[in-house]
């Protein structure tokens, strides 16, 4: 994979229509539902010009977040490239891996 290319793939979940967004240093986006496949397909055009749909490199993190909105308890989307991250975002992010299994809900948090 060329350092800065950037793949996506849109799929569907128990929740809807999803997209992702995978580069070399691995998952970078997940798009929830926003009106459909042709929605999220300018969602990522807009937001990842540039990125190319391939649905073998985005298979992993495809697999997991179905697995997700299924319902599975864990999953492994593979690495995840947090380069774009803001510092309060990976806060929020740390502070969520401390809190166990269906110990907090969002509207808690």
């Amino acid at each position: 994979m060329p350092a800065s290319a950037v793949y996506f793939d849109i799929f569907s979940t128990p929740i809807g229509v999803c997209a992702v967004a995978v580069g070399p240093r691995g998952l970078q986006r997940v798009f929830l539902p926003a009106g459909g496949a042709a929605a999220l397909a300018r969602c990522v055009a807009a937001e990842l010009p540039g990125a190319r749909r391939d649905v073998s490199r985005c298979r992993q993190a495809v697999s997991a977040l179905r697995g997700y909105f299924a319902g599975a308890a864990a999953v492994d989307p593979g690495p995840l490239d947090m380069g774009g991250i803001t510092p309060l975002t990976r806060a929020v992010y740390a502070a969520l891996r401390r809190v166990g299994e269906r110990e907090i809900s969002y509207a808690m948090f």
